[in-house]
């Protein structure tokens, strides 16, 4: 679900569990769904990031999952119920991502949902845990190129700050000119 309060947009996600009707005055109601209370509600800003494509000789990888980090199933949990997959990350920024997956992955998510992303970077140990939403989705032979745009928790969470502040060193990083050999 998605709203906006002033200039701000506001996204969370929640199950359906029925309907309900309203009275709204005479002679008027209107038939509304109930939610569960959402876990977390996040932020959603657009701001211009800096985009790194990621080379074929680069290994960055993204884990993904329905329902947000905290949501992430444990190894042991891992089935057709709560999937998770894994793609190639074909560029980087501070706002998101593109991952290229399987195309499995793209049957059980659609435009708007949220995701729990857990980010390797090459042999190193370092990695990011963070929040995202589904943006677009396309197909590409049997696999899919997906958009993920990070998303900022409504009250910051541990973790958070460092996540991004990863992202963004390693963008630096690989934006560096490399030394030539003479």
């Amino acid at each position: 679900m998605t709203f906006s309060l002033w200039h701000r947009k506001y996204v969370f996600s929640g199950e359906v569990v029925g309907s309900e009707t309203y009275n709204l005055g005479p002679a008027t109601t209107c038939t509304a769904l109930k939610l569960t209370a959402p876990a977390a509600m996040h932020r959603v800003e657009r701001r211009l990031h800096a985009r790194h494509d990621v080379s074929h000789d680069e290994v960055t990888r993204a884990s993904f999952w329905l329902g947000g980090r905290d949501a992430r199933p444990q190894e042991s949990e891992v089935n057709v119920e709560a999937p998770v997959w894994s793609g190639r990350v074909m560029n980087l920024s501070g706002g998101g991502l593109h991952v290229r997956a399987s195309f499995e992955a793209a049957k059980y998510l659609e435009v708007g949902d949220i995701v729990g992303i857990h980010l390797m970077f090459g042999s190193e140990d370092q990695a990011a845990f963070l929040d995202a939403q589904l943006r677009h989705c396309q197909r590409d032979n049997e696999m899919a190129l997906m958009g993920f745009q990070f998303l900022e928790p409504d009250e910051p969470r541990k973790g958070d700050a460092r996540a991004l502040r990863l992202i963004r060193e390693k963008i630096r990083a690989r934006q560096k000119p490399q030394p030539v050999a003479v």
